[in-house]
C-alpha cells in the first residue's frame, strides 16, 4: 500500500507484505527512502494521520502499529495548493527530463 503525505506534495509512505515501512521524500532522494522500519508483520495498509504527526499501518489480522513522525516530517510544510503541485513537478520533471533519456536521481 501507499499513502502520500497530507502536508507535503513530495512525501510518501509505503507498506510491504514483507513487513517494511518505508518514508519515502521525492525532494531529498528519488532512489532510497528516508526511513526504512522493519516490522513483525505482514502489512496491508498505511496512513499519515491528518491531524497528528503520526503514521499508522494495518494487517489483515487487525493489528494496528502507529509511529510518531520526528523532524521535518512533523511539520506541516506552509505551502499553497499551487506550491505543492510545482514542489511535486520539479521533482518528477527532474527524474523524466534526465539527459539521454536515463532516469536522473
Amino acid at each position: 500500500d501507499v499513502c502520500w503525505s497530507h502536508d507535503n506534495s513530495t512525501v510518501f509512505a509505503s507498506a510491504t507484505g514483507d513487513g517494511r515501512v518505508d518514508v519515502w521524500d521525492l525532494a531529498a532522494n528519488t532512489l532510497d527512502p528516508i526511513k526504512s522500519i522493519k516490522t513483525p508483520h505482514t502489512l496491508s495498509c498505511v496512513s499519515f494521520a491528518r491531524s497528528s504527526p503520526v503514521l499508522v499501518t494495518g494487517n489483515a489480522s487487525g493489528v494496528v502499529d502507529v509511529y510518531q513522525l520526528t523532524g521535518t516530517l512533523a511539520q506541516p510544510v506552509e505551502r499553497t495548493a499551487a506550491e505543492q503541485l510545482a514542489a511535486l513537478e520539479k521533482v518528477t520533471a527532474t527524474v523524466h527530463n534526465a539527459p539521454g533519456g536515463a532516469a536522473a536521481a
